[in-house]
């Protein structure tokens, strides 16, 4: 797979100085997670909308859950790869979706 050796090198850097990443990556899973949030409820209160809410909520949390909990370097950073990847794409739709 294409993405494997940027993983890799992202969770090598990851673990290397996971003391220093651990509240950048705090703070830019939230963000990402009420942006997405916010983004949600402004376009109401739809069915889809309150499972993509829900969505970006339960994967910001599974990453927060998970450094709270002490997790391994390297599970944790899985959740927050895929996190941030899965709530950025659900973002991006939404915004460039949205109405107004």
């Amino acid at each position: 797979m294409k993405y494997a050796p940027f993983y890799k090198q992202l969770l090598k850097i990851y673990i290397q100085n996971y003391y220093l990443l651990l509240p950048i990556s705090i703070i830019l899973i939230s963000c990402i997670g009420a942006f997405g949030t916010l983004i949600l409820s402004m376009e109401g209160m739809s069915l889809i909308n309150v499972l993509h809410l829900l969505l970006v909520v339960v994967l910001a949390m599974i990453y927060l859950v998970g450094v709270i909990g002490q997790l391994p370097r390297k599970q944790s950073f899985f959740f927050l790869y895929w996190g941030v990847i899965a709530e950025l794409i659900l973002v991006t739709y939404h915004f460039f979706t949205f109405s107004g």
